[in-house]
């Protein structure tokens, strides 16, 4: 089969332009909630945090149940059929909401907990379901191609800077130029036609002679990586608690700089697209860096 067909190429494909339509959704749904909300402030924080909580969602629900299947490349198209769906019914689902939400809160001032709380109620409706089919996709695509322990940890931190790169990509695109040209709605029509060839794609990439089942990719122990000392139970919790705060203090970091640039440009939509597009390109950066470094030796898959 010629190489410019080979599922890793397809894969890494993919992965760039479904980092570009996702963070694209992300800054459409922050200015769709900024106009209900009437708070900048309050929907680009929602926004983020049940963008990044879906992803989470997802990871943890559909990891396990990736490793069980078969196909990864045909899991992965099934979760993109189920956001391409969602974005064309977005506009429509965003109406139904909205009209539901300004029945609930009549009467309640929007500074009080209760409207705070019909606010994340709202935010979670919407931004939720795709998000966690988003977080399923990594794990799905990794099942799809990896081998060993070893190619895992290479292929993960690749397909993370290309999903990343192509995050940033999506990011500008949308503030700069969909959204001024196109407004809102039609904007989230085109993000949806684009995911649906990503559809497409993966579809193909499910049907192509790559051997998915887990008979062809049992882990030898030769293939198991020693790395550092040995991480004890009480070690192991540290970690966890240290990974959870900061990440916290990464996102707190992420909105204070969009309210910093809001009074810097004059528009908060600008000013979230520029900030997004730089957070999300230094991690990128980060994630080609510690690829680079610490699996040296180890080949993983690119689009060339």
């Amino acid at each position: 089969m010629p190489r410019i067909f080979h599922p890793q190429h397809i894969i890494t494909v993919l992965f760039l332009i479904s980092g570009a339509v996702g963070l694209i959704y992300e800054t459409l749904w922050a200015k769709y909630l900024s106009h209900l909300l009437g708070n900048t402030a309050h929907a680009h924080t929602f926004v983020l945090a049940f963008f990044l909580g879906g992803l989470a969602v997802g990871y943890m629900i559909i990891g396990p149940f990736s490793d069980r299947t078969k196909n990864g490349f045909r899991l992965y198209a099934y979760l993109e059929a189920i956001i391409v769906a969602f974005a064309f019914a977005f506009p429509h689902i965003y109406d139904f909401s909205s009209a539901l939400f300004m029945q609930a809160v009549k009467g309640i001032p929007a500074d009080s907990f209760s409207y705070i709380g019909y606010e994340i109620i709202l935010t979670a409706a919407l931004i939720l379901p795709p998000t966690i089919c988003m977080g399923g996709t990594l794990p799905a695509l990794i099942k799809a191609i990896t081998s060993s322990i070893e190619r895992a940890e290479k292929d993960i931190s690749w397909l993370y800077f290309i999903n990343s790169a192509g995050a940033v990509l999506g990011t500008l695109l949308a503030g700069f130029y969909l959204l001024p040209e196109f407004g809102l709605q039609r904007s989230m029509y085109i993000a949806g036609t684009v995911n649906a060839f990503v559809l497409i794609l993966a579809f193909i990439g499910s049907y192509l002679p790559l051997d998915y089942t887990s008979d062809k990719q049992q882990i030898k122990s030769t293939n198991l990586r020693v790395a550092g000392p040995k991480i004890t139970t009480q070690r192991y919790r540290y970690l966890i608690i240290a990974v959870f705060f900061s990440g916290a203090a990464a996102l707190l970091y992420e909105v204070s700089w969009i309210r910093l640039l809001s009074l810097t440009l004059g528009s908060s939509t600008y000013a979230f697209s520029i900030m997004l597009a730089a957070f999300i390109g230094g991690i990128a950066c980060g994630s080609l860096l510690i690829n680079k470094q610490i699996f040296p030796k180890i080949d993983s898959f690119t689009l060339f």
